[in-house]
């Protein structure tokens, strides 16, 4: 006997539990907590002002614009009732995915920063990173790098980080490569590093909240820790390679400064994965993982202008994400051409970390 199958068209984010995209954006939420609290204890009430206005920006650029993209109910008469019926399909994933993109904007800028910069980058994190696609799920770009490099590229004399050790206003990862792993160290210890005790962006600093905020979302599979560590360990082996180049006998520090400091780990667990613009197959996201780590070392080793490089390169793997789940040979299958194309592009990479960072046979 043939059945009726009815199919049904959904868009991404594609979450395999019975799970609604609000729930996940709540557990985003929950898994910030941790950094949120930190910042709020590091930086004091300046901090939560600062949160609670990109929120606000960023949740108001989303019910402003939202209508926009929306028809108006026929049966509706007068402009305001038919202006009104625009948001008949506003609900609370608007209302806590805006605030998910504000958050994470806020907490990857200074304490300190001005409320115009901010409000601009919300409002541009939800306009031009989101809604210009169509809104929640349609979105190549994560909002919120989308929004942080914009006011990095436009305002970036307003960022100014106020820490407990500030050298010549330097985070330790601008003061590694200015000064050098020796003297940085005799500043910065891991601990500091773990624990926060460093200038830096509200939600970088502290690297064990980011963990905290990590293992919560990798527990209630809302994050894939797969991307985390396809990120995490390749970064980690190239940036040692650079290190045996750049910072002889100091390679195991130079490369934990690295991986403990900047916006590596807030970008790795709260941006990468995304389900949104991420990868839906394990290869792919390997492949993705590989693409960032392989970009933040080449930024961080070679360029003069930034010491960061995560959020670019994010974006980066953003745009290559559509490619890596269109190739069919990748979907899923750990066959000879994904251990080639890894192996391969692997290879190369160390290659380019240790020679180019100046490294000799």
């Amino acid at each position: 006997m043939q059945q009726d199958v009815k199919l049904t068209r959904e868009v991404s984010p594609y979450i395999k539990k019975s799970w609604t995209s609000t729930r996940v954006m709540i557990d985003v939420l929950i898994a910030l907590l941790p950094v949120v609290v930190f910042a709020i204890y590091k930086f004091g009430h300046y901090s939560l002002i600062r949160m609670i206005v990109g929120i606000a920006a960023a949740i108001l650029t989303e019910a402003l614009i939202f209508p926009m993209s929306q028809r108006a109910d026929r049966r509706a008469e007068g402009f305001w009732k038919k202006f009104i019926s625009r948001y008949k399909n506003f609900n609370s994933l608007n209302i806590f995915s805006a605030a998910v993109t504000g958050l994470i904007l806020t907490l990857q800028l200074p304490s300190q920063i001005s409320y115009y910069v901010l409000i601009v980058g919300s409002v541009v994190s939800i306009a031009i990173g989101k809604m210009v696609f169509g809104g929640t799920g349609n979105n190549i770009f994560n909002p919120a790098a989308v929004g942080r490099v914009f006011v990095a590229l436009t305002f970036a004399s307003f960022f100014s980080y106020q820490g407990v050790d500030v050298i010549a206003g330097a985070t330790p990862l601008g003061a590694l490569d200015n000064m050098g792993i020796a003297a940085v160290t005799e500043r910065y210890y891991i601990v500091d590093l773990l624990m926060g005790n460093i200038p830096g962006a509200m939600g970088e600093v502290s690297a064990l909240a980011i963990i905290i905020g990590g293992i919560y979302l990798s527990v209630r599979k809302v994050a894939d820790w797969k991307i985390m560590v396809g990120i995490v360990v390749p970064f980690a082996i190239f940036i040692l390679i650079a290190g045996f180049a750049i910072a002889p006998g100091h390679a195991f520090e130079f490369m934990l400064y690295h991986v403990l400091s900047g916006g590596l780990l807030f970008g790795v667990v709260f941006m990468a994965t995304d389900p949104v613009t991420s990868p839906l197959h394990v290869t792919s996201k390997l492949l993705f993982g590989l693409l960032i780590a392989g970009l933040v070392v080449l930024i961080r080793v070679f360029s003069t202008m930034m010491p960061e490089g995560v959020v670019f390169s994010i974006l980066f793997a953003n745009m290559i994400t559509p490619l890596l789940d269109r190739i069919r040979i990748f979907r899923n299958r750990f066959n000879w051409q994904f251990a080639v194309t890894y192996g391969v592009s692997f290879v190369a990479l160390v290659l380019i970390a240790y020679f180019g960072a100046g490294g000799t046979f």
